[in-house]
């Protein structure tokens, strides 16, 4: 079972991207055999008209493993970069955003002017 980074308070750190190696790019077109996983239609082993996709989002789970890697059409992988990753990503950087603000303090960064006290009948600061 894998957890969740989003669910975590812990920040993921990404390593720099490294580009699959050749290796690494005929392990996950073999087992995909060498089918396009997102619609279904054969692709080529190399060349232009294959690129290689991560199945979970390396910008959120830091995975760059061979096994999370997908031979997909370039046409398919930038609609599904479109429509599902970089929606998705713009959650999870808000999400953060939102964790590392419940950190702070609360306290309320105005003070009363110097030499006043809050009048509470008159529900305003008054000069003492």
């Amino acid at each position: 079972m894998t957890v969740n980074p989003l669910m975590t308070r812990e920040r993921v750190v990404i390593p720099p991207r490294k580009p699959p190696t050749k290796a690494e790019k005929i392990k996950a077109w073999n087992d995909a055999n060498g089918i396009c996983e997102l619609c279904g239609k054969p692709v080529p082993p190399a060349g232009e008209g294959v690129e290689y996709d991560h199945r979970e989002m390396r910008g959120i789970t830091g995975d760059d493993s061979a096994d999370n890697l997908r031979p997909v059409h370039p046409a398919c992988h930038g609609e599904k970069t479109a429509k599902h990753d970089a929606p998705r990503m713009a959650k999870a950087k808000r999400q953060e955003k939102l964790t590392q603000a419940k950190d702070k303090s609360k306290r309320s960064r105005l003070r009363p002017p110097p030499g006043t006290r809050y009048d509470w009948s008159r529900g305003r600061y008054v000069r003492d």
